[in-house]
Formats: structure tokens, sequence, C-alpha cells
């Protein structure tokens, strides 16, 4: 069964990830022939687990050299004593995770076949409040306020925020809003920090002078356009010209702006084959990038699959602001690269981690593109 580890934060601590881990378990099948009229069957190639939703962050993170921390929490169960030891064996990565009774470690259960996902199996309770258990009530144990005071103290150059609704970052249903507090308190350490959040009641108590706000457009429409009695829709799939892009963004900043529910440095919106964008708010200017799709390859070899991407891209934005700084050159880089970096994540079945090797990969392809250059050129 897992056991809490709060030692000290390993040594030039750069990234440290919050958020709901999940374990990822993959089962690669062959191909399927009809067994009875309602039947399959197929022959198992193998299986693989990993850190899902913000360790495969912090993984992401740690194998690109950054020594990272992972604070979450698990269920006192199977499942989350083998995330425990998934991130034990990874090497620059501490694990700070709070472990909670009565709590359903999530699960995601991935069933491929030859080309891509073919079944998604969530074996997972229902989402409950870390501030609801009765962990959260001990006396004399650190709090996950204190665990990221303590990070920021160490020397933290970035905090990425994950929530996937499962419960670390989820007010409970008291008036005390105890998750938003913990986020208003990593904003107040004054690092840097990348938020992919779940739309919830938490929204109007997480605003930053330092924070990379990243969306997609469901999001964006829970928060912004729900309110506001309209709907975000991206112009086209897999095609969405710059020229579009921009009149797009320059649309969703501005009612962002205006429904005064965010406060953010940067808005970067994801529209999945379609592309991403980013840009200030308080600036006009914005960069554009078509999705990364890689080099063209025969569709009997075409292995594609989006899982994982997301996290691959606020890892990346990470990489960058914790090697470079925040400022306006290091994120519109970070975003380049993760825009390549994604690309290269959704050629492999399952949550794909980056090495340094691959990762240079994506530099020199951004270096030998003329995407930067296109992109600075609009950058003010």
């Amino acid at each position: 069964m897992p056991a809490e580890n709060f030692a000290d934060a390993p040594p030039n601590l750069a990234v440290a990830v919050l958020g709901d881990v999940m374990l990822d378990d993959n089962v690669m099948l062959g191909d399927a022939t009809r067994q009875f009229d309602l039947t399959t069957r197929a022959k198992l190639l193998g299986r693989s687990s990993g850190l899902g939703g913000a360790g495969n962050v912090a993984a992401n993170a740690a194998g690109l050299g950054l020594a990272t921390a992972l604070v979450g929490m698990v269920g006192d169960d199977a499942h989350g004593g083998r995330l425990h030891g998934l991130a034990r064996a990874k090497a620059g990565l501490a694990q700070m995770l709070f472990v909670c009774d009565g709590l359903t470690t999530p699960r995601k259960l991935r069933l491929y076949g030859p080309h891509g996902l073919t079944t998604l199996i969530d074996d997972e309770g229902p989402p409950a409040s870390y501030y609801a258990t009765g962990r959260s009530r001990r006396p004399l144990l650190p709090t996950p306020e204190a665990v990221c005071r303590h990070l920021a103290d160490a020397g933290v150059r970035v905090f990425c925020e994950v929530d996937h609704g499962k419960g670390f970052l989820l007010d409970d249903d008291s008036d005390a809003f105890p998750a938003s507090s913990l986020r208003r308190a990593v904003r107040e350490t004054g690092v840097p920090v990348i938020a992919d959040p779940r739309p919830c009641r938490n929204w109007p108590y997480i605003p930053g002078d330092r924070v990379v706000l990243k969306m997609n457009h469901d999001q964006l429409n829970d928060v912004v356009g729900v309110p506001l009695g309209r709907e975000f829709v991206i112009p086209g799939y897999h095609v969405f010209p710059e020229a579009e892009q921009r009149t797009h963004f320059a649309l969703v900043r501005d009612a962002v702006r205006a429904s005064r529910v965010i406060h953010c440095d940067y808005l970067w919106l994801t529209y999945g084959g379609a592309g991403m964008s980013i840009g200030p708010m308080d600036g006009g200017w914005s960069a554009h990038l078509q999705a990364h799709h890689g080099n063209a390859v025969p569709i009997e070899d075409l292995r594609s699959d989006a899982t994982g991407c997301g996290d691959t891209c606020t890892a990346v934005m990470a990489h960058a602001i914790a090697t470079r700084g925040y400022t306006a050159a290091a994120v519109v880089d970070g975003f380049l690269y993760a825009n390549r970096a994604a690309g290269l994540a959704a050629r492999h079945l399952g949550c794909h981690v980056l090495t340094k090797k691959t990762f240079e990969e994506v530099q020199r392809g951004v270096a030998e593109a003329e995407d930067r250059i296109r992109v600075l050129a609009n950058v003010a």
C-alpha cells in the first residue's frame, strides 16, 4: 500500500506539478476477428502502465531533465500503491502524494487495436474533494498549502496546476473554499503558474498576475461562453488558416476581458487537431500554429493517439519557463516547442514521455522550420 513521503525537495528543483494523479493502464491488442455473433477475439500483444493526469505532466518534465516534485492524492488501495511505485521509479521525480482513506485511486484502462484506441474504461469512484477526506483533518501533518509553500521556498521555478476534476483541486461543500485558498497561496508565492483547469466553482478564485492559462473550447465555453450566453466554435477542425485563427483568438480574448471572470498574463487556446494560439491578455499580439502532424506515413503504419498530448504541452511550456525565465520570448518558444512535441506524442499509442534526446529533435525541428521566424515577427 502507498506511504506518504514529504521529504525535502530535490536539489535544483525546477518544476512542481500539483493536481489529479491517475494510473494509466494500456493493453495492446492485435487484429480482432469475429468469434461469435456478439463477440470478437484478439491476441494480447502487450501491456504497459504509467502515470496519468498530473503524473504524466511530472513524468514528462522529469524526462526533460528537470528536477520535479509531484503533489497530489491517492487512495489507500492497490492502484495507489502502483502509482507510488511508478513515481519512485522516475529519475528526477519526487513524489509528494497524500494518502486518503476511502478514496478510490482513479485508473484509466485503455484498450488499443493496431492503429488506435478502441475502448476507454474509467475505473474510479465519484469525484471527492481532498478537503472532504479524513486525511485533511488530521492534526500535525503537512497540508497541500504547506507543501507548496515549502516547494516555493526551495526554489521551484514554475508551478503546473493540472485539474481533471477528480478532487485534489476541488473545493468541498463548505463555504471556506479550501482548494481555492490553495491556489491563491500558490499565486502569492510569486512563482509563475501554468494552469490547466477544470471549470467549476473554483474559477472566480484563481486570478493571478503570473499565470499562463491553457484552455480548450469546452473549458472556454463553460467559463466564459455560458455566462455570456454564447458558444465559441472552432471554424473547421484540421483546416484552420492562420488568418482565421488570429481573428478567432482576438474575439475570444476580448470576450474573456469583458467577462471579468478570468485574470491571467497569457491566454493559451488549444484547438486539438487544428493547432493552437497564445497571446498576452494586456497586449495586442498573438501567435498561432497549425497542428504539427509530422511526416506522412502509409495508412497501414499509422499509429495516432491524442492521449496525453495536452500534458506534453504543459510540461514543455514548464521547461521553457524553468530554464529561461518568465519572459515573453520563453513563453513563445515554449509554445512553438509544445506544438511540435504534441505532434510527436500523438504518434505513440498511450501517453508518450519525452526524453532529452527526443526534445532535442523537437528543438531542431522548430529551428529549421519557418514557424519560429513567422511567429516571432508578430510578437511585440
